[in-house]
């Protein structure tokens, strides 16, 4: 099945968020591997997730902006 222009912004949705979940992974392994330092706490796991969330949020924006509902 062909993706429509009606569910492009779906679809890059949920491939973001998946990007999302699995980069989230990397980031814990570095946290436990620091031995759990509160700084880099931040820097391996709250840090990915924010720039997770600002790609998530041009993708989405702009599949919705090519999208004619």
């Amino acid at each position: 099945m062909p993706i429509t222009k009606g569910n492009q912004a779906a679809t890059a949705s949920f491939i973001a968020v998946a990007i999302a979940i699995v980069s989230i992974i990397p980031g814990y392994i570095f946290w436990q591997a620091t031995n759990g330092d509160v700084s880099l706490f931040l820097v391996g796991v709250i840090a990915p997730v924010i720039l997770i969330g600002t790609v998530y949020t041009a993708i989405g924006e702009f599949a919705r902006r090519r999208t004619r509902f």
